[in-house]
């Protein structure tokens, strides 16, 4: 491949396995630069040089990373108020409901 010769969008479209349209956003989002080729301004014909595209490759590089392992949070109680257990105070009743059905059923 001859890395003097400039791409069209097509091009840098089929090099980074993206749509042309893709391309022309990465352009408009300041991404990936061009040259103009041509006087039009509103719809300039634009090609790319391969350094370009290679130095966005690279800025888009990365590497995923595993999540850290969960840790548990620790509370402390600093205001001086009472800790409520609300789970403790759920399986309680539940265990009395269970204590009184187990009775009448007995």
């Amino acid at each position: 491949m001859n890395d003097d010769k400039l791409l069209t969008a097509g091009e840098v479209a089929e090099i980074l396995a993206i749509s042309y349209k893709s391309v022309l956003e990465l352009v408009h989002a300041g991404e990936l630069p061009f040259i103009p080729i041509g006087a039009g301004t509103i719809r300039p014909r634009m090609r790319f040089e391969h350094r370009d595209v290679d130095d966005f490759i690279k800025r888009r590089k990365t590497r995923l990373v595993s999540p850290a392992p969960r840790i548990t949070r620790r509370v402390s109680n600093s205001s001086g108020l009472p800790v409520i257990g609300f789970m403790e105070m759920r399986e309680q009743r539940l265990a009395e409901k269970r204590k009184k059905n187990g009775d009448k059923n007995g």
